[in-house]
C-alpha cells in the first residue's frame, strides 16, 4: 500500500457505497497534510472490530504509517501481533516449535520477534484490566448513589415524624388515617415534581451552554459515525429524557419510602393526645 490507499471496514463502505462496490473509490480527508488534495483510494474492505473493549464495533480506517509519522508521535518500542493458527493445529504445540526459531529466523532490520504467548492470556490480561477500571468506577458511583439516597430518605424520615402534633389536630377535625397518609404522600410527590422539573430546566441549558449537545468529539464532527454505528443515546433529546425519568423514579420512590413509614406511624396518634401537647 502507498500513502494514498486505505482499508475501510464493511459498515463505511455499505453506508458510503451501498449499491456498488467501494474499491476503487477514493475518499477525501479534510485534514489531510500529506497529500494536497486529501484524496485516498479505498483499495480493501474488512470486517468490523473490536479495537476496544468498552467500545464495541466501530467503524475504523486503515492506512499506511511511515517513519516520520511514527518518530513525530513517539515512536514505537514493542509492537503486539497476532498469528492466527489453522483449524486443528496446536497452539502450546505450535510456541513450542517456534520458541527456538523466532530470535534468528524472525528478524527484519531492527524489528524482531522476542516471545511468543497464547493469545487468551492476552486477552484475559487486558479484560481483566478493563473489568477492574470499570469495577472501580460502578464502586463509587454505587457509593455516592446509595448515600444520596440514604440521607434523602433519613431526612424526610425526621422531618415526617415531627409532623406528629399536626396529624393528632387533623384526626381531632375528622380527618381519616388515609386521608393523613395520602395528603403527607402528595405533599412529597409534588416537591419532588417541582424539583425535578427545575433540575432539568437548569441541567438544559448548561447542557446547551457548555456544547455537550453537540455531535463532536474532541473537535471533531463524529455525525457520520453515528449515522454508521447508531446507538440509542445518540439522539440527545432520547437520551436526555430517559435519564431524567429514571432519575425522577428513584427520587420519587426515596422520598416515598422516606415518608410513607412515618406519616403510617403518626396517623394513629390520639386525638386527644395530640391537641394536650399542642
Amino acid at each position: 500500500m502507498t500513502k494514498s490507499q486505505i482499508i475501510v471496514s464493511k459498515s463505511i463502505a455499505e453506508f458510503l457505497f451501498p449499491a456498488e462496490s467501494a474499491i476503487g473509490h477514493s475518499l477525501f480527508e479534510k485534514n489531510g497534510e500529506e497529500h494536497k488534495d486529501g484524496r485516498e483510494m479505498i483499495v480493501g474492505i474488512v470486517n468490523d472490530a473490536v479495537y476496544r473493549s468498552p467500545s464495541g464495533r466501530s467503524p475504523i480506517v486503515y492506512k499506511p504509517r511511515n517513519n516520520k509519522d511514527v518518530e513525530r508521535e513517539g515512536g514505537v518500542e514493542t509492537l503486539s501481533g497476532v498469528i492466527r493458527l489453522k483449524e486443528g493445529v496446536d497452539m502450546s504445540a505450535f510456541i513450542r516449535d517456534m520458541k527456538p526459531k523466532i530470535e534468528q529466523d524472525y528478524r527484519f532490520g531492527e524489528i524482531y520477534c522476542e516471545s511468543l504467548a497464547p493469545y487468551n492470556d492476552m486477552r484475559e490480561r487486558m479484560a481483566r484490566d478493563v473489568n477492574n477500571d470499570n469495577f472501580i468506577a460502578k464502586s463509587i458511583a454505587l457509593f455516592f448513589f446509595v448515600n444520596i439516597l440514604l440521607c434523602m430518605i433519613g431526612t424526610l424520615y425526621l422531618q415526617t415524624r415531627k409532623r406528629s402534633e399536626e396529624a393528632g389536630v387533623m384526626r381531632s377535625f375528622g380527618a381519616s388515617r388515609g386521608f393523613i397518609i395520602r395528603e403527607m404522600l402528595g405533599e412529597g410527590f409534588a416537591m419532588v415534581t417541582l424539583a425535578w422539573l427545575c433540575g432539568c430546566a437548569l441541567y438544559r441549558f448548561y447542557i446547551h451552554d457548555s456544547g455537550l449537545a453537540d455531535i463532536s468529539f474532541m473537535g471533531y464532527d463524529i455525525t457520520i459515525v453515528k449515522q454508521l454505528m447508531p446507538l440509542w443515546y445518540d439522539n440527545f433529546l432520547t437520551h436526555f429524557a430517559i435519564v431524567s425519568l429514571v432519575i425522577y423514579v428513584i427520587m420519587l420512590i426515596a422520598v416515598m419510602a422516606g415518608i410513607y413509614f412515618p406519616a403510617r406511624r403518626i396517623s394513629r396518634i390520639s386525638p386527644i393526645e395530640a391537641l394536650r401537647e399542642e
